[in-house]
């Protein structure tokens, strides 16, 4: 018998979005681990070079990535805390017609889950290494870090992170735990005929992020929850 996939419709509201789930990201390619470009898969969204390297890689509804409201577990996240994808939950995009809560822009929404923990310990350690040439095959694609800067053919990248979560009280309080480091090291390519220069010089990137967010539970209808995001980006 041959199953066949069913569609939902949202009959509740007019909202056009999109959702990518804990599970979906973690089976997803995503290069560097960075959620934000995981999000061109969505309707509405496509990959956008803004007006800098280090603007926001993603377009909604064919605006700049400038225009989009960032948020975290629905607060402002428009400084761009760039969140790790061992602190993400679910990542939503709202292209049209959501809920006035949200405001603060004409355009599309990205908006963040972060973790909770639970009753049972859960978490991850991870460690990567990309070691560049020569063990790296040739591309004919142009290279990029990951903050869009072109990049020659030696490109190097080391990450590492774990994340714990868990009960502090069972049944009532809750921690979750992340921590994630990444390095570049590329060769970055310069190119100014007007001053005569056309080289490579040696670049590097320093990632350092760390979160935490804390649940208490107050009664059966309020919870109370302190999150903290700290991030030192060289």
């Amino acid at each position: 018998i041959a199953r066949r996939a069913v569609t939902s419709i949202n009959t509740v509201n007019a909202e056009i979005s999109a959702s990518l789930s804990d599970k979906e990201l973690q089976a997803l390619p995503i290069e560097g681990r960075d959620v934000i470009g995981s999000l061109i898969r969505l309707p509405n969204v496509v990959p956008s070079t803004g007006f800098f390297p280090e603007s926001p890689s993603i377009s909604i509804n064919g605006s700049n990535g400038l225009d989009t409201n960032y948020l975290i577990d629905g607060l402002d996240n428009n400084e761009n805390f760039p969140v790790p994808l061992g602190f993400t939950r679910e990542v939503t995009v709202l292209a049209n017609s959501y809920s006035v809560a949200f405001g603060r822009t004409a355009n599309g929404i990205v908006n963040y889950t972060s973790p909770s923990g639970t009753n049972d310990y859960h978490g991850e350690i991870y460690a990567l290494i990309r070691p560049g040439r020569p063990i790296d095959a040739a591309s004919a694609f142009p290279r990029r870090d990951l903050s869009g800067n072109p990049v020659g053919e030696s490109f190097e990248r080391y990450q590492a992170g774990a994340s714990i979560g868990g009960p502090i009280v069972e049944d009532q309080t809750f921690f979750y735990a992340n921590f994630e480091y990444t390095r570049d090291r590329n060769q970055q390519i310069v190119d100014a005929p007007i001053l005569g220069t056309v080289e490579n010089v040696t670049g590097n990137n320093e990632f350092l992020l760390g979160s935490v967010r804390l649940d208490h539970q107050l009664s059966d209808d309020w919870t109370g929850t302190l999150r903290a995001n700290v991030g030192r980006v060289t």
